[in-house]
Formats: structure tokens, sequence, C-alpha cells
């Protein structure tokens, strides 16, 4: 299972923080100036920028309507483009909560109490699974029930966006797992906090996905039990979700649709309840399939047996009744270990698409010709294709111009990285690419070995996976 990210916090902190109600002007102020001072070297439009179908709306921080700078409008808009059925709510009562479910807390400011400390904890042991995006307001009282501790003293960073100590920038990849740090380069947070493993019982495994450089804070963290498939996870800064750190920087936005969809199962709608500025908590839980969030099918499978006994009464029917009961014992077992995979960011197509590259490079690779340069023309016009496709998901179709051959297809990457839907550097690599091609293409062009070949076809491989597995 599996599938990403970030806003701003007000509540009491160390180092000058904000209180939790009413951010001081001046942090809005010098944040907003950071921004804009950033905004020439950044790969995206200006703080005001929206998407095409957004409005502009005023809200309080992390409010999932609204367009301003501290709001969640882009991060709804990313789960959109993520293929994530998010339901916004900013009350949650237990009773209406199935642990199927992914909840995404952001920025609460209730948690849990008492007995409602007991139905998060039955929750996420029923199978249910909670991200939790806070710094100083009350997620530290939705973690600790899981031996997690949000702390105020963030971690050192190796470089500053803008140099500005309250933007660390981090790094993504493999730093973070191969699934959250998916075609992430770098994070930055924005005023961020820490989180720990307290070290207590209860039997938590604590995992740091993401850590600060000096190795020991860490600002992503997972908690799970051996053997159960709740899980939940705590990021320490919710300000890298919001409209500016998401539009700025394509590292949070990509991160974000990761965490989105970290929790989603292969083959199955990702749905997650997003609960920002979370206000009252209500009910008891249920849950909906007692044993682990795997419905139970023990009673189902004992009555089957039990009728089946009946009819398995002759001695030589006695080895299938043995067989039956084992069954019986070990299909819970067996269903219960089913947990699929982590899974990339969906893309249209992608796992068919790659599929078809792969057969179609074997069968070249198989004939024996001397000069590879005809298949790497097809290559060639497989990556145009692929760009193409990429450049009509995106939602800005009236400022579009056609790729038509090589001609237009570094400017159309181009304009990938200037939207957001690309890396820069993913964009460089594809640029180099379509270089190496277009020299391929010419008309005075050497000759192709089976090594060159081989090459190529695995950058536009490469390519391919990229183009459709990042978020438009």
């Amino acid at each position: 299972m599996r599938g990403a990210p970030r806003p701003v916090g007000r509540r009491e902190q160390p180092r000058g923080r904000p209180a939790p109600t009413s951010p001081p002007v001046t942090r809005v102020v010098a944040t907003a100036l950071l921004l804009a001072t950033l905004a020439p070297a950044l790969p995206f439009g200006g703080l005001g920028a929206r998407t095409a179908d957004a409005r502009p709306q005023r809200g309080a921080d992390f409010a999932p309507s609204s367009d301003e700078w501290n709001g969640l409008g882009y991060l709804v808009e990313t789960a959109r483009e993520a293929q994530v059925d998010l339901r916004v709510a900013r009350t949650l009562d237990w009773s209406t909560v199935s642990e199927d479910e992914v909840l995404f807390v952001v920025a609460p400011h209730a948690a849990p109490e008492g007995p409602q400390i007991q139905a998060l904890l039955a929750f996420v042991r029923a199978g249910g699974r909670v991200i939790v995006a806070d710094d100083f307001r009350a997620g530290a009282r939705w973690v600790r029930p899981f031996g997690m501790e949000l702390v105020g003293q963030a971690g050192e960073a190796s470089s500053y966006a803008g140099g500005a100590r309250h933007l660390p920038q981090l790094q993504g990849g493999t730093a973070v797992g191969a699934f959250l740090g998916f075609h992430v380069e770098q994070v930055v947070l924005n005023h961020p906090a820490a989180v720990l493993a307290d070290g207590g019982g209860g039997g938590w495994r604590h995992t740091p996905l993401g850590r600060y450089v000096d190795g020991v804070r860490a600002w992503i963290m997972e908690a799970q039990q051996p053997g159960k498939q709740g899980r939940v996870l705590a990021l320490a800064d919710p300000s890298a979700l919001i409209n500016a750190m998401v539009r700025r920087f394509y590292g949070n936005k990509q991160l974000s649709a990761n965490l989105l969809r970290y929790y989603c199962f292969e083959g199955e709608p990702c749905r997650v309840r997003l609960l920002a500025n979370l206000q009252h908590i209500t009910g008891t839980f249920t849950a909906k399939h007692p044993g682990d969030g795997v419905p139970d099918v023990r009673e189902r499978l004992q009555a089957s047996v039990a009728a089946a006994a009946k009819l398995l009464q002759r001695r030589e029917l006695r080895l299938l009744w043995w067989l039956a009961v084992v069954a019986a014992l070990l299909a819970p077992v067996l269903l219960a270990a089913r947990m699929p995979g982590p899974r990339l960011p969906p893309t249209p197509g992608s796992s068919a698409g790659d599929g078809r590259l792969r057969g179609t490079v074997r069968a070249w690779l198989a004939r024996p010709d001397a000069d590879y340069r005809r298949p790497s023309l097809q290559l060639a016009r497989h990556l145009t294709r692929l760009v193409e496709q990429a450049e009509r998901r995106g939602r800005r179709r009236e400022v579009q111009a056609p790729v038509d051959g090589f001609d237009t297809l570094p400017a159309a990457v181009t304009r990938l990285v200037r939207t957001g839907r690309l890396s820069s550097r993913a964009g460089q690599r594809i640029q180099g690419l379509v270089g190496e091609l277009r020299h391929v293409a010419g008309e005075q062009a050497e000759p192709v070995d089976r090594v060159r070949f081989t090459q190529l076809s695995a950058e536009v491989e490469w390519a391919e996976q990229v183009l459709s597995h990042t978020v438009r």
C-alpha cells in the first residue's frame, strides 16, 4: 500500500515561532517578502498564480477552500491530479469512519481525549492509516499514543532557501524512501518542528523516513506494530503543504502527491479524508471488519467446514476433512498477510507503455542489425509522443503549442519544467536525450551500434516513467 505534503502552523513555539491562533504580522510579512524575492529564480509563476479552475478565496491558515498563500487549495488540486478521492471535513465523528480509510490530519485544533484516544488506537489497530502534519497545534496528542513526540527544536539542514534559516532545504529521493521520495529532489520546510520516538512501550516500531542532517531528529516518521496493517505517519511541518510552498517548490508538490497516495492499496480507489483545522471529535469507533482491517471470514469458513463435516462421515473422505480444517485455519492468516506493496503515483497507461517499449526494444536487439539507426529514430518518435501526451494532460491548454518533431520538442520540455510538471534536473536530462536523438536523426549521422542503442532505449524508458508518473 501507499501514496504526498505541508503548510504553516500557529502554536506556541520556542525560537520566536508564532502562537496557535493569530500568527505574528512579522512572520507573515517576512515569509511573503522572502517568497516574493525568490520568485524570479524559481520555476513557477508568481505567488498569485492560480490553477485554471481556481477562484480567489480568503481563508484562515490551512483552509482547504482557500487560494491564498497560507491555504490548502493547491493541495486539494494536487490530490485531483494524483487521482485521489479527497473528502474534506473540519469535524470527525468516529462512528462514520471505516478502517479502510486514510485520515489526513493537518494542523488540528482538536485532539483525542479520554475515550477518543481509545477510538484512535482501535482504528489503527483495526488496520486504519493516519497521517498527521503538524508542528505546534494539537498534533502532538495525535501521535503520542503511538510513541512519537513532536518537538519545537528542528534539526539542522545542509542548505536554506534564499539563505533564510526558517526555510531548510532537505534531500528527497531515497533519503525519504523509494515511494515518498519518488521524483522529489528537495523539500523546503517552513518553520518546521521535529519528530522523535519517545522509546516507550506499546509495541510500536518507529521508522524515520526523513531526517535532518544531524541524523537524530526526523521531520517524517512512521509508527506501526509488527505484523499489523495499521500505520501512523507524522510530518513535523504542515507549512510544507500550503499553497505558497507547493506552488513554489516542485519537490513539495510531488511529495504532496506521494504522501496523499502513500497509504492507498494497489488496484483499489484511493480515498483520503482531509481533516484540516479540525475543530471537534465525537463518536465511537467500531471496526466494520474485525481483525486488523481484513474482512473477517473466519466464521464463514468455520460454518462451511462444519456443514461439510456432515457430508464427510465416510472413512475415505476423512483426508478431505482434515484438508478443509487446515484451510480454515490458514486462510485468515494468509488474508491478513496480504498487504499490497507501495506503488508510484498513477499514470495513464504507464505500466502498459513500459511493457510495450521493453518488448519492442528486445525485438530490435534480437535482430542481427549492425546499424541501429532506424530503431533509434523510432525511439525518437516515441519520446516525441511522450512529451506531447504530457503537454496534453496539462490544464492550461490555451498556452500550449503543438509538439511537432524535434524542432519544438526542446521548447515543450522547457514548458513542462516552467509549469511545474517536471523537475529542472529531469528536464535537463531529457533535453540531453533529445539532443542525442536529434544527432541520430541527422542526415550525416554515423551508424548506431548495439551498445549505444541499448543506452538510448534505457534513457527513453526512464523518460517514459518520469513523464507519465509526474503529477501535472
